[in-house]
């Protein structure tokens, strides 16, 4: 099959930021919606990727894109996998937003427009019935903050081997979180402080360090580890 980003590229033109606000409008208009696909975003190394059900009709989409003339890099990548089963999307990578469709088989996604975007353009789509499982995400995003805080999570993950991370979760727009049970400690281990000396001999090692502060909340049965970005 042919690679059809590189056909569009060289001969179509991709769709942009005004055609984004039609992709929406036609998608909720058939009662799809995107939701947050944490395997797509790793995947494919996005900040965030966003994926809608799989289409029950590809036809049922293509006689509408086939009249939206700023759409015709979409209308022509499904009508190539008109037989596929696939699903639309859109994603968030290095400032950049970009949507198209999605072979759900081979997990090979196509890319039909992109456009850079700034904080405040999310507010501008939040009314997208497309959207409204993901809003929570998109009204939270800083594209300053993501990357690092992306960087912060991937280093979090490997931190304290011996004591094992559980989980490490981005919350909010500047804060990262590992969770490590709070038995893996001993009591003398919790009165001295330790925890946290060893989160902060930890950070001074990264070339992040200046960009944020730390803290140890030792409340609950799991410690967390947070940073916050400035």
């Amino acid at each position: 099959m042919k690679n059809y980003n590189e056909y569009l590229k060289e001969n179509l033109e991709l769709s942009g930021k005004n055609s984004f606000f039609n992709f929406l409008q036609i998608i909720g208009n058939h009662k799809y919606h995107f939701m947050y696909s944490q395997y797509y975003t790793d995947a494919y190394q996005y900040l965030y990727f966003f994926v809608t059900e799989t289409l029950k009709n590809n036809d049922e989409f293509l006689d509408v894109f086939k009249y939206k003339t700023s759409l015709q890099s979409v209308n022509h990548v499904l009508s190539e996998l008109r037989s596929n089963k696939v699903s639309f999307f859109f994603g968030i990578k290095n400032g950049i937003l970009r949507y198209g469709i999605l072979d759900t088989l081979s997990k090979r996604s196509h890319v039909c427009g992109e456009f850079k975007v700034n904080d405040k353009y999310f507010n501008s789509i939040k009314k997208y019935k497309a959207i409204s499982y993901v809003n929570k995400y998109l009204q939270n995003i800083n594209i300053k903050n993501i990357t690092l805080m992306r960087q912060i999570q991937k280093d979090l993950e490997k931190f304290y081997p011996s004591k094992k991370v559980k989980k490490v979760e981005i919350e909010g727009k500047n804060m990262v979180k590992a969770f490590i049970d709070r038995h893996k400690f001993t009591d003398d281990d919790i009165q001295t402080n330790r925890p946290f000396r060893i989160l902060h001999e930890w950070v001074a090692q990264k070339d992040w360090r200046n960009k944020v502060h730390y803290y140890v909340d030792e409340k609950d049965s799991d410690l967390e580890f947070i940073i916050i970005v400035h």
